[in-house]
């Protein structure tokens, strides 16, 4: 754990008063901060950040009262930075949902902490937030990490045997009748190989079809 060099003035924003008031007492027994305030919803919150300059991190809890426009703990974090751009803002959150933990740090968030990880994770996470970096409980930085891992598939858009059959009848003149007999398909099949062709030429008439297809030397 990276060693705070001084006293940090914190914020708690979070309506459960009782989680609040106990995360105070576990942080205050660190013994490295300075002022930690309360406040239990955005209003208070964002009037308490008009007039202060001191606060240097806000652990802010993301299922807060709607107030005015802001429906939660993630849609304050703009204007919070509009009041001062460098505060550092950790989410406090029992939600572990993709789209959640994405908007925040969208928003501006330095990091997304889960309310039931252990108390030592969640003061940990000050100390890492406080050294320029991002704090994440395991299961959050999981999800980043399969996130930035993963790569979209290129799609095939080789057409198979079978489309390339129903390519030519179809550009030949042939209805989908026709070409089912011709080739001993069912129409639904064939109306599929049709669509799939349009999919994969990325076109959407019959006239764009042929001249693509002419165009890859499909046909």
């Amino acid at each position: 754990m990276a060693e705070i060099k001084h006293s940090l003035n914190l914020l708690i924003v979070d309506d459960d008063n009782l989680f609040a008031q106990n995360l105070k007492l576990l942080i205050a027994s660190e013994g490295n901060f300075g002022r930690i305030e309360i406040k239990n919803d955005i209003r208070t919150a964002f009037e308490f950040l008009t007039c202060d300059i001191d606060t240097d991190i806000i652990l802010l809890d993301i299922g807060l009262p709607k107030y005015k426009d802001f429906c939660s703990g993630i849609d304050a974090i703009p204007h919070i930075l509009s009041l001062n751009n460098s505060l550092k803002i950790i989410m406090l959150s029992v939600f572990n949902e993709d789209q959640k933990v994405f908007d925040a740090l969208k928003a501006g968030a330095s990091g997304y902490i889960l309310k039931g990880d252990a108390e030592s994770k969640i003061v940990s996470s000050i100390y890492e937030v406080e050294e320029g970096g991002g704090a994440f409980s395991p299961e959050v930085a999981l999800k980043l990490i399969k996130f930035f891992r993963k790569k979209k598939e290129p799609e095939d858009e080789t057409l198979s045997n079978c489309e390339k059959d129903v390519l030519e009848l179809f550009a030949d003149g042939f209805t989908k009748k026709d070409i089912a007999g011709k080739l001993n398909k069912s129409i639904h099949t064939v109306d599929s190989h049709i669509r799939n062709i349009y999919t994969k030429l990325h076109v959407s008439s019959k006239a764009a079809v042929v001249k693509e297809a002419i165009k890859r030397g499909i046909i």
